[in-house]
Order: structure tokens, then C-alpha cells, then sequence
């Protein structure tokens, strides 16, 4: 990412990339892959073909049938578990076989993504959340879930430089789910970089009306009025933000 520069000649601002950005990074967690199947659940090993049904025992065979997981959310468990380990590559080729499975499942697509930005390769992870978002019904019954995934490309994005389409992604997320903080911290990270500061003061702000004890929020913030050269709001946002945390001090 390329940092952004002061404001004022007269106080520099602390380098965007090392403050902003790193806070931004660390609203996102693991905990956005999301999960569908309970870990304690697995797949049966089968080894051999089972023998063709008879007409009497059909109805057998059909219920113990009604009852095994389907290969691919075998397939989906493995990466799930892999990507918990940090083991992104095994999880990637886990969630791949999924898909091919079951290609209509957006929830593989969502978490192939997460493990291809944990490695970096962020146009991949693009991809995959955008046939997500195609696949997600659009009667607002997912709207949380899709607020992540707007989020979480939006995270790729900027990653890339590319903070309009990260923004846009922003605005959707908020669209859907507009009590979250993280999501005004994240989209205020994009309006920096595009020199729109009072939006993102507008957004750290709103972040903070909801989550009073956001530190990124505060720190974020003090940051932005800096390359305002609002001295006074800054030096009180950063000592609010110091309050809540040491390291901010």
C-alpha cells in the first residue's frame, strides 16, 4: 500500500501505513471463515462399493443413505480445519474439491477466498468472493453473512490499491449491516488513501458512536486530524486511545 502524506508543515503525521492500516488489519480475523458444518461431525471412510439394494431392503439403505454428509462437506470440514492450523495451500486445495463437488455453495467460495488472501494472492481471493456474493440469495435472508463477504473483498481490494471498489464494497456491507464498527474503521482506511479525510472522520466518528471503546477508531482518528491540522482533536483522540490501550500511548 502506498502511504499517504501530511497534511500540515508544520506536525507530521504519523505514516499511514503503520497506523491505519494496521489497525485496520487487525478487525479481521479468523473468525470470518464462516462455518456450516460442526467440527465434532465427520464424513464415513468408505472402502468398497456397497452391494446393490434388493427391493426389499431399499427403504434400508435409503434411510442409513439419508444420514451420511455429502463427500463435499467432508471436503469443506478438512479446510476448515486446515485453515485453523495456518496451513492456507492444504485448505485452498480442500475448498477446491468442495467446490467441484458442489459447485452452487457460496459458503466454499467464501472460504477458499479467506485462505487465498492469507496468502497474499488477493485477485484470487476476488474472484471467488464475488461467485459467492452471485450465489447468495437476494431476498436479504443472509444480509449479516453478506455483509462479511462485501467486507472481506473489500479487504482485497485495498490490498490492491484499489480503494473505490473497496469503498463500494464498504457501502454495500454498512448497507446490510449497519451497527457494525469495523466496517466505518475499514472504509475510512479507503477514504485516506484517496485524501477524502473528512469522510473518513465521518466514518471514525460514526464507529466510535457505536462502539464507544474502539480504539482503532480513536487512534485512527487522531491520526486523520493530524493531516487536518487538527492538533487539539488529535492529541485528544490519541490519549482516549491510550487510555483504552498502552501500546497507543
Amino acid at each position: 500500500m502506498s502511504a499517504v502524506g501530511c497534511g500540515s508543515n508544520e506536525r507530521s503525521a504519523p505514516n499511514v501505513d503503520a497506523t491505519v492500516a494496521a489497525a485496520v488489519a487487525a478487525t479481521r480475523t479468523a473468525s470470518d471463515v464462516q462455518q456450516k458444518v460442526a467440527a465434532t461431525m465427520s464424513a464415513p471412510t468408505l472402502t468398497t462399493a456397497p452391494p446393490t439394494p434388493t427391493t426389499e431392503s431399499a427403504p434400508i439403505v435409503k434411510k442409513v443413505l439419508d444420514k451420511v454428509i455429502p463427500l463435499s462437506e467432508s471436503h469443506y470440514n478438512d479446510g476448515i480445519r486446515y485453515y485453523e492450523l495456518g496451513q492456507y495451500q492444504s485448505a485452498i486445495q480442500e475448498f477446491g474439491k468442495a467446490i467441484q463437488l458442489n459447485p452452487d455453495d457460496a459458503d466454499y467460495y467464501n472460504n477458499r477466498s479467506a485462505s487465498y488472501t492469507e496468502i497474499g494472492q488477493f485477485q484470487l481471493g476476488i474472484n471467488d468472493y464475488t461467485k459467492a456474493i452471485q450465489l447468495s440469495p437476494d431476498d436479504g435472508s443472509l444480509e449479516p453473512d453478506i455483509a462479511v463477504t462485501y467486507a472481506n473483498r473489500a479487504y482485497a481490494y485495498d490490498e490492491l490499491g484499489e480503494y473505490q471498489n473497496a469503498i463500494d464494497d464498504l457501502s454495500k456491507a454498512i448497507e446490510s449491516d449497519s451497527d457494525t464498527a469495523k466496517y466505518y474503521v475499514s472504509r475510512a482506511y479507503s477514504y485516506v488513501n484517496l485524501r477524502e479525510l473528512q469522510n473518513a472522520i465521518d466514518d471514525l466518528s460514526k464507529a466510535i458512536e457505536l462502539d464507544p471503546d474502539n480504539i482503532f477508531a480513536y487512534f485512527n482518528r487522531s491520526v486523520v486530524y493530524n493531516m487536518l491540522g487538527e492538533f487539539a482533536l488529535s492529541d485528544a483522540d490519541k490519549k482516549m486511545a491510550c487510555s483504552l490501550d498502552s501500546q497507543y500511548c
